[in-house]
């Protein structure tokens, strides 16, 4: 069964339709938390958790990615969105071995090898 972890570095965050039963990371922003919040208070995500921003959209995927792999070890894809798609390139790079990336419709999907 296919597990989904998004990972968001958009300030302004919003939930896509083929989102849902997804976990969530997002970087914290104003907006981001108040999101958070909100979609707690319903059943559309599995869960969402808030990171700080580094400053950078690469740095702060390159730097959560570890933590998400440790925290969901059943997952089997990652999507990044929010990423320039000048900066797919190192996003994926970022991905530990056993991960393999891919530019995918303006996202970035990381898979298990």
């Amino acid at each position: 069964m296919e597990s989904k972890v998004v990972i968001s570095v958009d300030p302004r965050f919003t939930p896509r339709g083929n989102d849902q039963n997804s976990d969530f990371w997002v970087v914290a922003s104003d907006a981001n938390i108040q999101t958070a919040m909100e979609l707690r208070s319903t059943n559309r995500v599995n869960s969402i958790t808030t990171f700080n921003d580094m400053g950078n959209d690469v740095e702060n995927v390159a730097s959560i990615l570890p933590t998400i792999i440790e925290h969901h070890p059943t997952a089997t894809t990652i999507v990044v969105q929010g990423i320039e798609a000048n900066a797919h390139i190192d996003v994926i790079r970022a991905a530990p071995a056993s991960w393999v990336g891919r530019s995918n419709d303006g996202d970035v999907t990381i898979e298990r090898a």
